[in-house]
């Protein structure tokens, strides 16, 4: 004879994030990645390094995580305002994210060979060499920097927004 045990129906979010979409930690883990991203914006001149390289894997790590939770969070209770708020929040901070891609991208496009080989000769760079290989090589391809970060911050109110309906 089998023992029938009932099933939650319910996500645990709170081993996560206490407190849902009114969590402090997620709403503490949100302002940080805003710094983070504002922290990434290169410069005129400013050099790409491994520790750059690192601080943007880490960031686009991290917000991944905080899309994650808000999806979850939003489809536990499709009814949490607050739920798709934070969802326009991590748009936002998604298409921040991107720019600052955008700009990490054509730094790349503009080291010479010599200079790129040195770059992701480092150790720290190693493991992600082919990555920031496609990323150059795909960044030829692109529409001017100008044009790619508008795209970027037309496509959170606009094609990603779309989805949020």
């Amino acid at each position: 004879m089998s023992v029938k045990k009932a099933v939650d129906e319910t996500w645990d979010l709170d081993v996560l994030f206490a407190g849902g979409s009114g969590s402090p930690a997620f709403a503490t883990l949100l302002a940080e990645l805003r710094t983070e991203i504002e922290g990434l914006r290169l410069s005129n001149g400013a050099r790409i390094d491994a520790e750059l390289i690192n601080r943007w894997q880490l960031c686009s790590a991290r917000l991944d995580e905080a899309a994650s939770f808000g999806e979850c969070v939003t489809a536990a209770d499709t009814d949490d305002g607050k739920a798709r708020q934070l969802l326009a929040v991590i748009d936002e901070l998604a298409a921040a994210l991107k720019a600052v891609e955008v700009d990490l991208d054509q730094s790349l496009l503009r080291l010479d060979e010599g200079a790129f080989r040195a770059l992701v000769s480092q150790q720290a760079l190693q493991p992600v060499e082919f990555s920031l290989q496609q990323r150059r090589d795909l960044a030829a391809a692109k529409l001017p920097a100008e044009q790619e970060r508008l795209i970027e911050r037309l496509a959170s109110d606009g094609y990603h927004a779309w989805s949020r309906l």
